[in-house]
């Protein structure tokens, strides 16, 4: 398992790594991850067309056929 973020803010570091990451770009490779969450994430990353960045590379680092599960503050946000 694997956590991203800007700041580690892990309280239990035991059976995960922790990556920085800054900026939208995710520093995986293609088709990574079985699953993806994202958590009140895409309000944060940017204007629309970061947001659209954030949306691409959940999509380029999830195997095909894998899940994602995608949190907004509000339904109405994602226009």
């Amino acid at each position: 398992m694997t956590a991203v973020d800007v700041h580690d803010i892990r309280e239990i570091e035991e059976g995960y790594r922790f990556v920085k990451v800054e900026g939208v770009d995710l520093p995986f490779d293609d088709q990574s991850f079985d699953l993806v969450i994202t958590n009140h994430v895409i309000e944060h990353v940017g204007d629309y067309d970061d947001q659209l960045r954030h949306l691409g590379e959940i999509h380029r680092v999830m195997k095909v056929g894998g899940s994602g599960y995608l949190a907004v503050p509000n339904c109405w946000m994602l226009t």
